[in-house]
């Protein structure tokens, strides 16, 4: 009886199948001396450094997704602070398990805008600040429930040196998320989770709609 039952179930997992694995997305921009899936214009010590930003997202299941930042301008000064673009609406609590290497200060999420503060910066950017950011690399790992769509990134070292992803200026592309950079944009978490119904949720949804107009017009007629 135990192998029966053993049977049928190897027998229903085949037929099924085994649950989808998480969707990953990974890509970098850099300046030219580095080489990269996408552009970034780098400026003071940067200049020539060979840069690089790489990023990882990962799907964790239930409308939570990972995003991993990694931020290397292979010469000094290190990043004094780090601005990554979010959709309007996202809040600091929504960034959960914040991470970052080796240590940081203050973290806002806000309007941020050019002047001495921000060297080399072309336009507002509305995002979250990673403040006083000591390490190279500067890693920087947070789950948030925002699925991943392009955006732009933004970062400062010393009094003159900077990093931004060339396509800055453009308008952040309404493809879907997919691995390397798409016209010089980095991923970045968006203003929903991403999920989508189940076909079957979608299908009882619609019985439902529709049982209850017919029931709705039936009073009428009544």
């Amino acid at each position: 009886m135990k192998n029966i039952l053993l049977l049928t179930a190897l027998m229903v997992t085949a037929v099924h199948g085994e649950p989808a694995s998480a969707a990953l997305y990974v890509g970098g921009v850099s300046n030219p001396q580095a080489g990269g899936d996408g552009l970034m214009v780098t400026g003071g010590n940067w200049l020539t450094a060979g840069a690089t930003l790489d990023w990882e997202v990962d799907d964790l299941g239930g409308g939570l997704w990972h995003y991993k930042y990694t931020f290397n301008t292979n010469s000094s000064p290190e990043t004094s602070h780090f601005i990554l673009e979010l959709s309007l609406g996202v809040t600091e609590r929504d960034i959960l398990n914040l991470d970052v290497t080796d240590q940081f200060g203050d973290v806002e999420v806000s309007f941020f805008d050019p002047g001495p503060g921000n060297p080399g910066l072309l336009g507002q950017i509305f995002g979250i600040k990673i403040d006083e950011t000591v390490g190279n690399p500067l890693i920087i790992e947070f789950d948030i429930r925002r699925a991943p769509v392009w955006g732009d990134f933004y970062a400062k070292g010393g009094s003159t040196s900077f990093a931004y992803n060339a396509g800055f200026l453009a308008a952040d592309p309404a493809n879907p998320p997919a691995n390397g950079s798409l016209l010089d944009h980095i991923l970045r978490p968006d203003t929903t989770n991403g999920i989508v119904p189940e076909a079957s949720s979608i299908a009882a949804w619609s019985i439902c709609a529709a049982f209850g107009a017919l029931v709705a017009y039936r009073r009428r007629r009544s």
